[in-house]
Order: C-alpha cells, then sequence, then structure tokens
C-alpha cells in the first residue's frame, strides 16, 4: 500500500538515479531482489529514493563477484540476523582470490 508520507519516483527515474535500466530493475523484482515500494494499478512501478541504497548493496556485491543467486541469498540475510556473516565469507573468498592473483603476477613479472 501506498503510504503518502513518501515521496515515490517512477522506475525510469530511479533507473537514472542508480545508473541503471528499467529492464534490470524489471528483473531485481522479478528474482525478487528489490521490489518497488509501490505498484500502482495498472502495474506502474513506483520506488523510494530511501531504495538507492539497497540497489547500491546489489551493484556492489555484484561488482565483486557475486552471482545474483549469492546475491539474493545475502539479501535475505538482512531481516535474519543481518548479512555481516555472508558478507565476510565472501570476503575471504575475495582474499584468498586475490592472494593467488598477485602470485601469478609475479611469477609472470619475473618470465
Amino acid at each position: 500500500m501506498k503510504n503518502p508520507k513518501i515521496p515515490l519516483m517512477t522506475i525510469s527515474r530511479f533507473a537514472e538515479l542508480c545508473g541503471t535500466t528499467r529492464q534490470t530493475l524489471q528483473y531485481y523484482d522479478k528474482m525478487g531482489l528489490l521490489h518497488p515500494a509501490y505498484t500502482g494499478k495498472q502495474g506502474y512501478r513506483y520506488y523510494s529514493a530511501m531504495q538507492r541504497y539497497d540497489f547500491q548493496i546489489i551493484s556492489t556485491l555484484k561488482q565483486s563477484g557475486c552471482s545474483l543467486e549469492e546475491i539474493k541469498r545475502i539479501t535475505d540475510q538482512k531481516g535474519q540476523g543481518g548479512m555481516l556473516p555472508e558478507l565476510a565469507n565472501k570476503k575471504l573468498k575475495l582474499e584468498q582470490e586475490s592472494r593467488k592473483l598477485i602470485l601469478y603476477l609475479t611469477f609472470l613479472g619475473n618470465r
């Protein structure tokens, strides 16, 4: 239900604000990653400015190499004791991958 105290913006405006596309937001909604704050009677999606934070979390996790399924699992933890254990696990995996890449670069640099 729409809360008259929270200003909403169209999906196009929200996509522009986030630097993404309407199609991406529609896909995230379909996957359950980021639902609109309000969906109108004719199916139009509306987002609040506060949801930009949620989009930023998704975007950052995606850029760090998480699949959308992993992101869904991580963000689902937000309301169930927090995302910190999942994020710590992902950080550990990235650190391990980083060490491997540094080793490879060092090896190649010595050739």
